[in-house]
């Protein structure tokens, strides 16, 4: 759609305008994403906030069950991941697999975005579907400096055949 598309370019007047005319500011794309992801994967922050201020729902998840912090936190911008703050993210919401937005982090070294999760509430312990941890897969990544704020955080190595932490 044209807000989609907006929302994707980055495209602040011309989203404003859109917004006065559409009824539904989630409406879904073909991966049923939302204006809200667009915005949020190309890290265009001033658009983000105009859809939250339209309404647009922070939680809603495309067909993976990616929410917009999913995608923020993979990405690394780090205004759109401090959506649960105020915006009444779920810190802990998990994807397909399990994943929350602070798996996302931790597998892509993303450390500052790491910190605001956990202050956010993501639980550091968390497993996804395959049991791994936070830990497990900044470890598993090389990203020392998350490896250091999880163990910080009390995140130790739990043994087992995937070498889990």
């Amino acid at each position: 759609s044209a807000v989609h598309f907006a929302a994707y370019r980055g495209y602040n007047r011309t989203l404003s305008l859109l917004l006065k005319f559409v009824e539904d500011v989630d409406a879904r794309d073909e991966q049923q994403g939302t204006s809200l992801h667009k915005a949020v994967m190309n890290g265009h922050t001033s658009v983000v906030k105009l859809l939250l201020e339209a309404g647009a729902d922070v939680n809603a998840v495309d067909a993976s069950d990616c929410s917009a912090l999913h995608f923020a936190a993979s990405r690394g911008n780090e205004q759109p991941a401090d959506l649960p703050a105020g915006s009444g993210a779920d810190a802990n919401g998990r994807d397909y697999f399990g994943n929350s937005a602070l798996h996302f982090a931790a597998r892509k070294g993303q450390g500052h975005i790491l910190e605001l999760l956990i202050r956010a509430g993501s639980d550091p312990m968390s497993k996804d579907a395959a049991g791994w941890s936070p830990m497990h897969w900044a470890h598993s990544g090389g990203h020392k400096e998350v490896v250091s704020t999880l163990s910080a955080l009390g995140c130790r190595q739990l043994g087992g055949d995937r070498g889990e932490f």
